[in-house]
């Protein structure tokens, strides 16, 4: 629901990017709640794809057609912070056997 709603404050290819970028808080759910641990090269890439994300971010902001705004971004970012959830679940449940 977040993800349509931003829509109407930023463009569609940054919601695109914002989506693909739902790595980061899965990797942060993963390590919180479940302890587990990623190798220095998944750290790296997850470093790298933040740093994409800002830049891109930024430059659609500041854009002269200001298609984007901050509340837009925001929308994005919770949505793709409560998407994180469901994989991190879905895995702790197939570790358990669980159907």
């Amino acid at each position: 629901y977040l993800s349509t709603v931003g829509l109407n404050y930023i463009n569609y290819p940054t919601k695109v990017v914002f989506r693909s970028c739902k790595l980061i808080p899965t990797m942060a759910v993963a390590y919180f709640a479940y302890n587990e641990r990623f190798s220095l090269v998944q750290n790296v890439s997850a470093i790298a794809v933040v740093s994409g994300l800002i830049f891109f971010g930024y430059a659609d902001m500041t854009a002269d057609t200001k298609v984007s705004t901050p509340f837009g971004m925001s929308l994005q970012a919770a949505s793709v912070v409560c998407d994180a959830f469901l994989p991190n679940l879905q895995s702790a449940l197939f570790k358990r056997g669980a159907s």
